[in-house]
């Protein structure tokens, strides 16, 4: 199995706006606000990763560092995904062609996400089922908070 940040984080392809600037719009109508850091992000999947490490071997007295530092992860996660839906997806429709979207959806063919309704890869199924049934609804199978 890969590391878990593999299973936390996911690359977008790199193909996602290397077209801004193909002649069809200047660089300069191309989205310019800013988003957290590729480092940002690992560090903070780090702490997570690090924190889960010490639940894991030290029990209960970690419980409160990890589940902090989940809620940080997954606020940063939901912030990101507003982020994009609310500015960079609008931008691309502007500025992407039809084969633009078609190199698109041939990367991210290959770099499924289980949060975005596709199945996990085998290795991950038990992880996502049991994240899936501790989560609370609306966003999960797991009793109200």
């Amino acid at each position: 199995m890969s590391s878990p940040s593999a299973c936390i984080t996911r690359r977008k392809p790199s193909c996602c706006f290397r077209s801004c600037g193909r002649g069809r719009r200047s660089r300069a109508s191309c989205w310019t606000g800013s988003t957290p850091t590729t480092a940002a992000a690992s560090a903070r999947c780090a702490s997570l990763q690090h924190r889960l490490l010490a639940f894991e071997l030290l029990g209960e007295p970690r419980r409160a560092a990890f589940e902090q530092a989940a809620r940080r992860y997954v606020d940063a996660y939901l912030q990101h995904m507003a982020l994009e839906e609310r500015e960079v997806l609008p931008l691309a429709e502007q500025v992407l062609g039809p084969e633009d979207w078609a190199e698109l959806d041939e990367a991210f063919a290959g770099n499924r996400d289980p949060l975005t309704g596709h199945v996990p890869d085998a290795e991950y199924q038990a992880l996502f089922a049991r994240i899936l049934n501790l989560v609370p609804a609306p966003l999960g199978l797991g009793p109200p908070d």
